[in-house]
């Protein structure tokens, strides 16, 4: 039996674990630190920067909730479910070896350092040097 989710209740009944169900998730860890330096062959103000950001969103499927899923605006199934939604998966006796539901990963590192030199009060010199890096899985 196709899985069916009640909008109003929360309910759930029918064939899968959770059928259809997604699960996000979106840590983050950012750093920064700011230095000013006074009086050495003029001014120097350092900037310093790290992010790390891991965002994974995983598709709650089992081999066993089957093609479809309807939903229903109330609680009552005898009435025509106002959305159905479809999902392209495989034979549910291959789930696990000839086929899953893996989650999407998007992994990003990013690093940056910066001077800003001012030798005199008419000049101003700006370095830095920014790494970013994304891995998907």
């Amino acid at each position: 039996r196709p899985p069916e989710t009640f909008r109003a209740t929360q309910g759930r009944d029918g064939a899968g674990w959770i059928p259809f169900a997604t699960y996000r998730k979106k840590p983050q860890v950012k750093a920064q630190l700011t230095y000013y330096l006074p009086g050495k062959a003029g001014s120097h103000d350092f900037k310093f920067g790290f992010e790390r950001l891991y965002d994974s969103y995983q598709y709650g499927h089992n081999g066993t909730s089957g093609p479809i899923r309807y939903s229903f605006a109330g609680a009552d199934a005898s009435v025509a479910p106002d959305r159905i939604r479809f999902i392209d998966v495989g034979d549910p006796g291959t789930y696990g070896s000839a086929w899953t539901v893996g989650p999407n990963l998007d992994s990003h590192y990013s690093g940056y350092l910066q001077d800003r030199w001012a030798p005199n009060t008419r000049l101003t010199i700006t370095l830095g040097v920014r790494i970013d890096r994304q891995s998907l899985g």
